[in-house]
């Protein structure tokens, strides 16, 4: 809710975090999880973080993560690694495959989500009783393995090995999906947990 005027809040707006966690393999009894994926393929919108700084610190010389689509942020990193004869490699998807023609480009992955060589991996939220509740953790308490209805989506983001051709995923955020209107003095339900 607004208390002063109308605000649009821009798709893709960043508005918090699950905090600390780890990511591990899938396990379905688990329902405070968020699963790791790309459910866009290479339209899905990510963040990149260079270089191996802390989750939620700007990475070296200040510079905070880039924000994309997983086509725009990888692009550049796939052409490094293919100038050295190498494949940019992606957890649990493998090999990050360009494929397309005639202006339709786009990547593919060796193990899309709906193969067995897919290796399912969750991040699981570490929240203590009475851990100081922030904007970075304040949907720890929310994470759902089904997900929300709304407006709110997880933001995945991702780190990069120069070296390695390497994508590792890191942890997730949580950004407006969509563009929201808020009025003043209305309030809005932006999400929902689902069943």
């Amino acid at each position: 809710m607004s208390r002063t005027d109308n605000h649009i809040i821009p798709a893709g707006t960043l508005v918090g975090g699950f905090g600390g966690g780890q990511l591990a393999a899938a396990n379905a009894a688990v329902k405070q999880a968020i699963p790791w994926s790309l459910p866009k393929g290479d339209r899905t919108l990510v963040q990149l973080q260079m270089g191996t700084g802390e989750d939620d610190a700007p990475t070296k010389g200040g510079k905070q993560p880039k924000h994309g689509t997983f086509y725009c942020i990888v692009k550049p990193l796939e052409r490094k690694a293919a100038e050295g004869g190498a494949s940019v490699i992606l957890t649990s998807y493998g090999k990050v495959i360009p494929h397309g023609s005639a202006g339709q480009h786009g990547y593919k992955f060796e193990f899309p989500h709906d193969t067995p060589q897919h290796k399912a991996q969750d991040y699981i939220p570490r929240l203590s009783a009475g851990s100081k509740i922030t904007s970075g953790n304040f949907f720890a308490s929310l994470a759902n393995r089904a997900g929300w209805g709304g407006v709110l989506a997880p933001l995945w983001r991702l780190s990069h090995d120069n070296v390695r051709h390497i994508l590792t995923a890191r942890k997730p955020f949580v950004i407006v999906a969509q563009d929201v209107k808020l009025e003043k003095g209305k309030p809005l339900k932006l999400c929902w947990l689902l069943p």
